[in-house]
């Protein structure tokens, strides 16, 4: 059940935030808020758009959701506006399905990916109404979980999470909502059952190693054929086709690469169905194929012919994140890529031969100059390079090699493209657990210095050079390879106030949390863990053997490398090796997947649609809304006319740009349509029905008119708005008569730093007051007036006014344009 009071408190303040769209949900394909047995929370504890461009989060929402007995709904971190009013109006952390806030549910889950957003988490907590110490919880609080690659190390977050699930979560997720429906029989015994799950960890319960829990086949795991799209725009608008996971290669620093082993793909057909699935159900224009290393994909070359066949024509793309530096690489991104070359990205890591075979980054100068000579004869004008400084047994002469590298990469590039640039980023080496270089302490603060100094001084002009400042990267390495000593500073920094430490990391704070604790950022970063001296995080066992790893570092310091195991034979690198050789499965008969595409080659007319917008959707810009017609057409296969040439456009267009927090009765879209040779009114209303059936639950498609041969309908002549207020109809009455009697109605119109001065009286068609309610029909013109400038001249003369809703309740179009012709 959607707790009111909590919606009604949150949209009473929702117009005074950046992106208020964040925080109302009424997404296309979110769950209903029911009442079952186990209701769970997933946490992201980073704002809406990085969260909501997690896969690992859909693919949990949609496996407890799809479950009869549990329900499952969303929360993400608040950004600073809106944690402010939060707190100001005395409104708990909320889910966006039911507006609960988090004390309410019976489980809350956190994906903690990034070791900087351990005090988000503690302040989620809190704001959730939720004991941040895991001691301090009685039966009445939810059970805390979390998940993700930070997790192969819980150490430092041990005091406030009750249990830890390591491996994968789809794996471990409804053996942990079973254990949860034990609550009634107290705080305890819901923990003993966790603490029996395999790949999860309860501190304080479990004894010896807990071993991670994977899944063996990926034909197999959960996968969601319908997610939640969201109403705003999010950092990754597109499908996201998992091709496999884990990762080969063995680079030493990669701690992703190591923890997912074993190389577990997906079929070539598995794919190409979830492909199929995944563009009919959101309506992105992009399939990205996602892994640690797409190119490895034993079938990735049919998979891209068969991707590109299939979706050529519904104006799809394929991308591929990131690519190896080799040419059989550039020429799939070629296929992919066909008209316009914007960029690639290439990852070498070291600037010397010398320190790549240390870190086993099996790449030669070869390989690069190949890469990058054959991009720049398929047309590409730039490549990003990416390297890393500290390094384990790097010396200044390697940082000065990712010059002189950068400098002949790009000389040589130009032989064959005269214009053709190279940017580079820089980034510190932090250690990580469960890898070759767990042991390694990071470069301190002076090396680092100095080598970003050389790298800068030495760079060729005309390279843009970037890079991530180390005294972040210190923090994470300090927190990645601590023990149980982190805890306190962890938690001082959240009483000190950080929050959304990757977006805005606070040094002071931080040096000054540690120091409460007698302990140093650099001196805990750059420790050094001798080969017989235990680690914190020897109880999770991610199935890599101790010893391999111990070799492996002894390896890079000979400068030894070691080859690729699924090429080249097993290393002998895991506990278990029946999945090691895993592939995709070879079918007889290769899928062939379509998007339902209605007919697009009849003439070309133009629908007018009428529609509304509900209260749950009046904070999304008119540019989101955009977006929002956008994928419903794609879902719904309307029959669309796309723009000629490259990156092609559906041909819609909205109406007048709609105020933000207003909602809308009688709004209008345009979108120029293939018509058929005959029945157009059934045409008309399957097409209604289809798109309708697309929109998220607050939009409404009240009617459709065809038009046959117009390219542009006449724009809208005026807009009439009912704004709702706390005034009886003679008060209003009597200020509207004032209002109206004036020579000119002055207002100062605010755009960044300039003002302009616009009289309103000549903007005012008509306006009448009702009771509790102001109505102004506002023509279109050079300059339109704005339905809060009206509330503001009825409030400048009426002391306590307050502005309730503002509703556009019509869209006046040229007379005959809303009949049938």
């Amino acid at each position: 059940m959607e707790n009111t009071e909590i919606r009604k408190k949150v949209f009473s303040f929702l117009h005074k935030v950046e992106k208020p769209g964040r925080y109302t949900g009424g997404e296309l394909n979110s769950a209903e808020a029911a009442q079952r047995e186990v209701r769970v929370c997933l946490c992201f504890p980073d704002i809406y758009e990085v969260g909501m461009s997690n896969l690992g989060l859909r693919i949990l929402y949609s496996v407890l959701n799809d479950c009869a007995d549990s329900a499952c709904e969303r929360c993400f971190a608040p950004a600073g506006d809106m944690a402010g009013l939060m707190e100001e109006n005395g409104v708990p952390l909320y889910s966006l399905e039911s507006f609960s806030p988090l004390s309410s549910f019976d489980a809350v889950g956190f994906s903690m990916a990034y070791e900087l957003c351990y005090p988000t988490v503690l302040d989620m907590l809190r704001r959730g109404g939720i004991p941040v110490f895991s001691r301090e919880r009685t039966a009445e609080d939810p059970v805390i979980i979390a998940g993700g690659h930070t997790c192969t190390n819980p150490a430092p977050m041990e005091p406030f999470i009750d249990a830890f699930a390591i491996g994968d979560g789809e794996k471990t997720i409804l053996k942990i909502k079973e254990a949860v429906k034990g609550r009634k029989k107290g705080r305890a015994a819901v923990l003993e059952a966790l603490s029996r799950i395999p790949g999860v960890y309860v501190p304080g319960v479990s004894g010896g190693a807990v071993k991670s829990d994977i899944v063996s086949d990926m034909d197999k795991a959960p996968f969601p054929r319908t997610l939640v799209i969201p109403n705003i725009r999010i950092v990754h608008e597109r499908v996201m086709l998992e091709v496999m996971r884990g990762c080969s290669r063995g680079c030493r620093f990669c701690q992703a690469g190591f923890i997912q082993r074993p190389v577990r793909e997906k079929s070539l057909n598995t794919l190409l169905r979830e492909a199929e699935a995944l563009c009919i159900a959101t309506g992105y224009e992009e399939i990205a194929l996602t892994s640690l290393s797409s190119t490895d994909h034993s079938q990735i070359e049919p998979l891209v012919d068969s991707l590109t066949d299939a979706f050529s024509g519904s104006k799809t793309g394929i991308s591929l994140p990131s690519i190896r530096a080799d040419v059989s690489c550039v020429k799939l991104a070629d296929r992919i890529q066909s008209v316009r070359k914007s960029g690639l990205t290439f990852a070498p890591e070291a600037g010397s031969q010398r320190l790549r075979n240390v870190i086993n980054k099996n790449l030669t100068e070869e390989d690069l100059f190949s890469s990058v000579e054959a991009a720049a004869e398929k047309g590409w004008k730039r490549v990003k390079l990416y390297f890393m400084i500290g390094l384990p047994y790097e010396t200044d002469e390697d940082a000065l090699a990712i010059c002189d590298l950068v400098g002949r990469l790009r000389k040589h590039a130009r032989t064959v493209c005269p214009s053709f640039e190279i940017s580079i980023t820089v980034s510190p080496f932090v250690p990580k657990p469960h890898t070759p270089f767990q042991r390694q302490p990071m470069a301190d603060a002076e090396t680092l210095e100095r080598r970003i100094s050389l790298v800068r001084s030495g760079m060729p002009r005309g390279v843009r050079l970037s890079w991530h400042e180390p005294a972040a990267s210190r923090l994470e390495a300090a927190l990645a390879r601590g023990g149980a000593e982190l805890a306190g500073p962890v938690y001082s920094a959240f009483r000190m106030g950080a929050r959304l430490e990757q977006d805005d990391y606070s040094e002071a704070v931080w040096n000054k949390a540690f120091a409460e604790h007698g302990l140093n950022i650099e001196e805990c970063a750059c420790r050094r863990y001798e080969e017989t001296e235990a680690l914190p995080w020897d109880n999770i066992n991610v199935g890599v053997k101790s010893g391999f790893l111990i070799e492996e570092n002894r390896r890079a310091e000979k400068g030894i490398t070691t080859p690729d195991c699924r090429t080249h034979g097993c290393n002998g690198c895991m506990e278990y090796t029946a999945l090691c050789a895993s592939r995709g499965k070879n079918e007889a008969e290769v899928y062939k997947p379509s998007v339902p595409l209605q007919d697009r080659n009849g003439r070309v007319g133009t629908a007018l649609f009428r529609f509304s917008k509900g209260p749950r959707l009046r904070f999304i810009s008119h540019l989101d809304l955009m977006g929002v017609f956008e994928r419903a057409v794609r879902i719904s296969g309307a029959p669309v006319w796309f723009s000629r040439g490259f990156n092609p456009k559906p041909g819609i267009s909205l109406g007048p740009a709609l105020a933000l927090g207003a909602t809308a009765e009688n709004d209008v879209f345009f979108m120029r349509v293939h018509l058929p040779e005959n029945d157009l009114p059934q045409f008309a209303e399957n097409l209604k029905n289809s798109l309708d059936a697309a929109l998220p639950p607050a939009v409404s498609l009240r009617k459709v008119t065809l038009f046959d041969d117009i390219k542009r309908l006449p724009p809208p002549e005026a807009s009439l708005y009912s704004l709702k207020v706390n005034a009886p109809r003679e008060e209003l009455e009597r200020v509207r008569r004032q209002i109206m009697s004036e020579d000119a109605l002055p207002v100062v119109r605010k755009k960044e730093r300039k003002e302009k001065t616009v009289d309103l009286k000549p903007l005012i068609k008509e306006m009448t007051c009702g009771d509790g309610v102001i109505k102004a029909l506002l023509p279109h013109l050079e300059n339109t007036a704005k339905p809060s400038e009206i509330f503001g001249l009825f409030a400048d003369r009426m002391p306590g006014l307050d502005l309730k809703e503002i509703c556009r309740s019509d869209v006046i179009l040229p007379e005959g344009y809303d009949e049938d012709p």
